[in-house]
């Protein structure tokens, strides 16, 4: 007589369920560690940027305090006498006045030529992208220094200085405009900008040294 065969109910998967299964898994990590990534690449890529466009803007401030408290604005890309006041005012939608400002610091002396501070639009070699400078006798002894992050790229054709009233004889208060576009790159992508400030200069009377 034949003993009756016992089922093993409790047997283990197949082969090809867990290569299946495997490979679930392993098209679910590989999704979600990439979601990951760009999630960080792309927080980076803000704080970047908007640490980028902070310095950007606290550079306009400090201009703009410069400009406030100083006195002979020179508003010429001509520097071979930036104690004399110019002004200049922008001429149509593209032109933004002058690349370059000259103007005699708070405790600077008009007497002394080379003590001014000055701003220019510029680039460093051939080719280059063009970012905003600044010299003044402090400075490194008056060599140009780049006071806009590497990663800003200044648009020439949109950017720059316009100064009305910086001769004492206009009888009016000098009053400047400072215009910076272009763009910030970073990682093969950009982001355009556009900052604009108005700076009305004090006079003699109201400077509080």
């Amino acid at each position: 007589m034949q003993s009756p065969q016992i089922k093993n109910k409790n047997s283990g998967f197949t082969l090809v369920e867990v290569m299946i299964a495997t490979g679930l898994f392993v098209v679910i990590m590989t999704v979600g560690i990439g979601l990951l990534l760009e999630v960080n690449r792309s927080h980076k890529l803000q704080a970047r940027m908007r640490a980028t466009l902070d310095t950007l803007s606290d550079t306009m401030e400090d201009m703009a305090r410069n400009i406030r408290v100083g006195t002979n604005l020179h508003c010429s890309n001509d520097l071979s006498d930036v104690t004399a006041p110019v002004d200049c005012i922008p001429i149509g939608t593209t032109s933004q006045g002058s690349s370059t400002l000259a103007l005699e610091g708070l405790n600077g002396d008009p007497n002394t030529p080379d003590d001014q501070i000055i701003y220019k639009i510029d680039h460093v070699g051939t080719g280059q992208v063009y970012g905003l400078y600044k010299k003044s006798r402090s400075d490194a002894f008056g060599t140009w220094r780049q006071i806009t992050p590497d990663l800003v790229e200044i648009n020439v054709l949109e950017s720059g200085f316009s100064v009305t009233g910086s001769k004492l004889d206009d009888k009016i208060q000098p009053h400047t405009i400072i215009r910076l576009a272009g763009q910030v790159r970073f990682q093969n992508i950009s982001i355009p900008f556009s900052i604009q400030t108005s700076v009305t200069q004090r006079t003699q009377e109201t400077i509080i040294p």
